[in-house]
C-alpha cells in the first residue's frame, strides 16, 4: 500500500527537481512519511503538478542521500533505519568529528568555536524545555555541523556533507530516546566547554561518550513504544492525527479560541481582516476535531511575504505541531522571502528553519498622558492621497502591500506629513486590542515620526510597535506614559529589498502585518 502524498500547490518550472527534492526531504525528516512507506510516482507528480521526469530526478537525488531506497520492480521507499545503519552512520560521524576536534584544539580560535557551540546548545535547551523535539533534532545537527566546519577544512566539510541527510534522519528518529529533555542540552553544553579548554584526549573521550551506542538507544525506544511507555515519542508519532487544511472565515471562532488560550489581546474585529487579507492554515486534530494551531501569511508582491498570528494551543505545544504548520506556510508562500516577528517560544524553531535576525521591534503601550502637538505640515489624509501613500509605503517597506494599506486607510484615521506638495510621511490610528494602535508610522526622519505620533495620539490606552533602534521616538513614547512591554526579534528567511528612498517604517501596523 502506498503512502498518500500531502496536498501541495504546483511548483514553478525553474529547477523543478531541486524543489521537489527539497519538499520531499522535509516531509521525510518531519515524519510526514513513515519509515517503510512507499512513495507513489503518480501521486507525487499529481500533487506537485509536474511530469515524471523532474520527479524521478528528485527521487534519485534523495536515494543518493540515503533518504530513500529503491527496490527494483517494487518502487521507492522511505528507509526504516536498522541498528547496523545507525552504527555505520555514527561511525562515520565520529571519525570525521574526531578529526575536526584534533585540528580545532591546536588553534588559538578554539575559544570562539566553544562560544559558537555553546550558543547552539542554549537554543537546544530552550527547545527542549518547550518540548519541541523536532527543533531539538535540527539544532543537534547544526551543533555537529558547526563543529566540523570550524576545523577549516573544505574537504572534511564536504565529506561530512555526504552523510548529512542520513545524519539528520538519525537524529530525528533518535530524538525521543534521551532519558530526559535536559540530557540533550547538557551533553552539548559539556562538549562545547571542553572544546574550548580541555586537553585533546579529554575532548575525544567526551565525544565518544556523547555518541554512546545509538543502536542501543533505538532498541530502547522501540521497546518503550511497543509497551506504550515512551515518555518522549517521536515527532511523527505525536502528529499523525494532525491535518493542515487551508484557513477560511469558518475558522474565525476556533482561532479566537486559540487567541484567548494564549491570552493575546486580539478582538474579533482584529482577527477577521487578517484572515480576509491573507492566506494560512489551521492544524486540526482529527482525533477529536479540535483546531489546535493556526498560522497566516500575507503576500507582499511576488517576492516577499509576512508570516504572523502563529498560535499553538498550550495543551498541544511540544507535539511538533508548530513546526509542521510553519513548514506548510513557508511552502505555500514559496518562493517568496518571508519576514516575521518571533516570540520567545518560537525563536528556536525559526532559527532551525533558516531565519536570521535582521532587527528588533519593541512594543510600547499604556495610558497616553502627553499633550497633542499640531505640526503645520500635518493634515488629514484624503482620497486624493491614495496613490502617493501607496508609493511612500512601498518605498519605505521595500515591497508592496496594497490590500493591507487600503484596509488600514479604510478602518483608521490617517494623517499625512507634507513638504509642499510632496507627501513625506503618514501615520494611521485605529481601534485594536485593548484600545488604540498607532501604526504604521512612516517618515523620512525620527523627528517627523514623533511629529506624526503627537498629532494622532489622544487620551486613553495606546499601543505602538516601534523599531527598537528608534531611540528618539521610543523616548517620546515613554515620556507620554507608554511603557515597553517587550522586544521581539525581526527575522527573515531569504532577502528583502532595502528602502528605495529616505522614508522608513518607525512604527508597525501590527506584529503580523509589519
Amino acid at each position: 500500500m502506498t503512502a498518500a502524498a500531502p496536498s501541495r500547490r504546483p511548483l514553478p518550472r525553474a529547477t523543478l527537481s531541486v524543489q521537489i527534492a527539497e519538499r520531499v526531504r522535509e516531509d521525510i525528516l518531519s515524519g510526514a512519511y513513515q519509515p517503510g512507506a512507499q512513495l507513489s510516482e503518480a501521486e507525487l507528480a499529481l500533487s506537485f503538478g509536474v511530469s515524471r521526469g523532474p520527479l524521478r530526478e528528485a527521487m534519485q537525488r534523495l536515494i543518493q542521500e540515503g533518504l530513500l531506497r529503491s527496490e527494483p520492480h517494487h518502487g521507492v521507499f522511505v528507509p526504516d533505519l536498522t541498528e547496523d545503519d545507525l552504527a555505520d552512520v555514527f561511525f562515520v560521524r565520529a571519525t570525521i568529528e574526531a578529526a575536526a576536534i584534533r585540528r580545532i584544539v591546536t588553534r588559538s580560535a578554539r575559544g570562539t568555536v566553544s562560544r559558537d557551540l555553546s550558543g547552539i546548545a542554549d537554543q537546544m535547551d530552550r527547545a527542549m524545555k518547550a518540548g519541541d523535539w523536532s527543533v531539538g533534532g535540527e539544532l543537534d545537527f547544526a551543533f555537529h555541523r558547526t563543529l566540523v566546519d570550524a576545523a577549516g577544512s573544505d574537504r572534511l566539510s564536504r565529506t561530512y556533507a555526504t552523510v548529512q541527510a542520513e545524519t539528520r534522519l538519525c537524529l530525528h528518529r533518535l530524538m525521543g530516546g534521551y532519558r530526559r529533555s535536559e540530557d540533550l542540552a547538557d551533553e552539548h553544553h559539556r562538549l562545547a566547554r571542553l572544546v574550548g579548554t580541555a586537553p585533546l584526549d579529554e575532548v575525544l573521550a567526551e565525544l565518544e561518550r556523547h555518541f554512546g551506542d545509538p543502536a542501543e538507544t533505538l532498541r530502547k525506544m522501540r521497546a518503550a513504544r511497543a509497551a506504550g511507555t515512551n515518555a518522549n515519542p517521536s515527532w511523527a508519532d505525536m502528529t499523525d492525527t494532525i491535518t493542515l487544511p487551508p484557513v477560511s472565515m469558518a475558522d474565525l471562532d476556533p482561532i479566537l479560541d486559540l487567541v484567548a488560550a494564549v491570552r493575546w489581546p486580539h478582538r474579533r474585529a482584529d482577527v477577521s481582516p487578517l484572515i480576509e487579507l491573507g492566506f494560512g492554515r489551521v492544524a486540526r486534530d482529527e482525533a477529536d476535531g479540535r483546531t489546535v494551531a493556526a498560522g497566516l501569511w500575507w503576500p507582499f508582491g511576488e517576492a516577499s511575504a509576512r508570516l504572523g498570528l502563529v498560535i499553538v494551543a498550550p495543551d498541544s505545544q511540544g507535539r511538533g505541531v508548530g513546526r509542521r504548520l510553519v513548514e506548510a506556510l513557508l511552502a505555500d508562500a514559496a518562493p517568496r522571502s518571508v519576514m516575521l516577528l518571533a516570540t520567545t517560544a518560537g525563536r528556536p524553531l525559526y532559527d532551525a528553519l533558516g531565519f536570521v535576525q535582521v532587527g528588533a521591534n519593541t512594543q510600547y503601550q499604556g495610558v497616553y498622558r502627553g499633550t497633542p502637538v499640531r505640526d503645520p505640515r500635518v493634515r488629514p489624509a484624503t482620497a486624493a492621497d491614495r496613490s502617493a501613500l501607496h508609493a511612500l509605503d512601498s518605498s519605505a517597506l521595500g515591497s508592496e502591500r496594497p490590500d493591507v494599506l487600503d484596509h488600514l486607510l479604510a478602518v483608521g484615521r490617517t494623517i499625512v506629513l507634507a513638504d509642499g506638495d510632496t507627501l513625506t510621511g503618514y501615520a494611521v490610528e485605529r481601534e485594536y486590542g485593548r484600545g488604540l494602535s498607532i501604526g504604521p508610522i512612516v517618515a523620512g526622519s525620527e523627528a517627523d515620526a514623533v511629529a506624526l505620533f503627537q498629532s494622532l495620539a489622544r487620551p486613553g490606552f495606546v499601543r505602538v510597535d516601534c523599531a527598537s533602534e528608534a531611540s528618539l521616538l521610543s523616548g517620546h513614547l515613554i515620556q507620554a506614559g507608554l511603557e515597553s512591554v517587550g522586544e521581539s526579534p525581526v527575522m527573515l528567511r531569504g532577502t528583502w529589498s532595502p528602502p528605495a528612498g529616505p522614508a522608513r517604517i518607525f512604527g508597525l501596523a501590527s506584529h503580523a502585518l509589519g
